[in-house]
């Protein structure tokens, strides 16, 4: 169920459920959740479920599930820059509030246009930022030449051939330096990644599946292990 890979020397799980996991700080990574995106869709008259508070509840069961000490969101926690106003942006801050563990924000583009970010029970990480040797950011950057951790992209991957039955699913992302992880929101798109462009690692819920040779390469335990 789990892959467990290295990057920069740093050891981290990527877990199904779409985290990535550092054991040895019991540090869970998250990006690109996107909470109130759904609301935004809905008010221009786009009939979608909520899912925003759902997102919230299935970080901190994984969260609980794999004890993590502390959640880092890698971006875009946040959609709108009023998604914390009215009903939905009360229930968002008390779900925070009420997070079973401290979480940290590296913000993104779309936190960045937030009303009352700071209303937020969380700490604000500096993009950029660095935690034990892990660069964090939102935005990739290639160049790296030390471990990141980023989002923003949204990696998904196909499997199957173009024109003919395939499938779409959500992936970690590993190319020399860095790892970006898939959207967490259950509401989100994404950017498909070719398959000759780095380590390639399918998210489901239920287990991590390394895709192409790179990513088959990287991989310290196989899917099968588990935590």
């Amino acid at each position: 169920m789990t892959v467990r890979v290295e990057l920069g020397g740093i050891t981290l799980d990527l877990l199904p459920g779409r985290i990535a996991y550092r054991p040895d700080t019991a540090t869970l990574f998250v990006a690109d959740m996107h909470l109130g995106k759904s609301g935004t869709f809905r008010a221009h008259g786009v009939p979608v479920p909520e899912s925003s508070t759902s997102d919230l509840h299935r970080l901190a069961s994984l969260t609980k599930k794999h004890n993590a000490q502390t959640v880092v969101v890698l971006g875009d926690l946040l959609h709108d820059r009023n998604t914390l106003r009215g009903d939905l942006g009360a229930q968002i801050q008390n779900e925070i509030s009420d997070f079973p563990v401290p979480i940290h924000l590296v913000p993104g583009n779309h936190d960045l246009h937030t009303k009352n970010l700071d209303s937020l029970e969380l700490t604000i990480t500096a993009e950029d930022g660095e935690i034990d040797g892990l660069r964090l950011r939102h935005e990739p950057d290639p160049k790296s030449t030390s471990p990141m951790l980023a989002g923003h992209v949204h990696p998904v991957a196909i499997l199957g051939t173009r024109g003919g039955p395939h499938l779409r699913t959500r992936c970690f992302h590993a190319k020399n330096e860095v790892m970006t992880l898939p959207a967490f929101g259950s509401f989100t798109g994404g950017f498909e990644i070719n398959w000759n462009q780095g380590a390639l690692f399918a998210s489901g819920e239920q287990e991590v599946i390394p895709l192409n040779p790179d990513a088959k390469g990287m991989s310290l335990r196989t899917p099968h292990d588990s935590r």
